[in-house]
C-alpha cells in the first residue's frame, strides 16, 4: 500500500498541503468474547490491567488507522490530517462489544523542498513558453507572414478539404488572432 501519514495534528512540519480532498472515517466493531469478559473481570476484582482488553483496543485501533489510510489512497490523498477516535461500548442481551469510529481529513501534501522547486520549475515554464510565444508573434507582421508558414497552410488546407473554405478562412483568421494580427475584412 501507498505510504499515508497520520496525524492528529492539523499540519505536519516541512511539508506544504497542496490540496485538502474529503473527510475519511472507519468504523471497527469487536466482541470481547466470553473468556475475555471472565479475565476482565478477574483483572477488575485485583485491582490489575486486562491485557486481553488492552490487546482488542491496539488491535482496534490499528484496524482503524489501515482502514483509514486505505479510504485516503483510494481517493488519490498521501495524508491524513486531525485523525480523532472515539471508543464506545455496546452491550445488551449478554453480548459486549467495542466500537471505535475515526476520522480525519484526507489530503495530498509535498515537502516543502520540492515544492518550492516544483513552483520554480512552473514559473520557468511558463516564463519560456512566454518568450517562445512572444518570438513567435515578432515573426508574423500581417496576414501574408501567416500564409507563407507552411505547416499553417498545410493544416488550413487540411479543413479546407474535408470542412470547406468558411472553416479555411476561419482557421487562418483564428491563427492571426492567437499570432496578435489585427485583421480587416479587406484581408481576408
Amino acid at each position: 500500500m501507498q505510504e499515508v501519514i497520520v496525524t492528529t495534528t492539523n499540519n505536519i512540519e516541512g511539508y506544504i498541503i497542496t490540496k485538502y480532498l474529503e473527510p475519511v472515517t472507519s468504523n471497527v466493531v469487536i466482541g470481547t468474547g466470553i473468556i475475555s469478559d471472565l479475565f476482565a473481570g478477574i483483572s477488575d476484582l485485583i485491582g490489575t490491567r486486562s491485557n486481553n482488553y488492552q490487546d482488542k483496543f491496539k488491535e482496534m485501533y490499528k484496524t482503524s488507522v489501515n482502514q483509514l489510510k486505505e479510504e485516503a489512497v483510494k481517493i488519490g490523498a498521501n495524508c491524513i490530517l486531525g485523525m480523532k477516535t472515539d471508543l464506545d461500548e455496546i452491550s445488551g442481551k449478554g453480548m459486549q462489544m467495542f466500537m471505535i469510529n475515526s476520522i480525519g481529513t484526507a489530503v495530498i501534501i509535498e515537502k516543502k523542498e520540492e515544492y518550492e522547486k516544483n513552483k520554480n520549475n512552473l514559473k520557468t515554464k511558463q516564463e519560456n513558453d512566454k518568450k517562445i510565444d512572444e518570438e513567435k508573434k515578432a515573426k508574423y507582421k500581417s496576414i501574408e507572414d501567416v500564409l507563407k508558414d507552411e505547416k499553417i497552410i498545410k493544416e488550413a488546407n487540411e479543413l479546407r478539404r474535408i470542412y470547406g473554405e468558411d472553416v479555411y478562412k476561419d482557421f487562418i483568421k483564428n491563427k492571426a488572432k492567437d499570432l496578435g494580427i489585427i485583421l480587416e475584412e479587406k484581408d481576408f
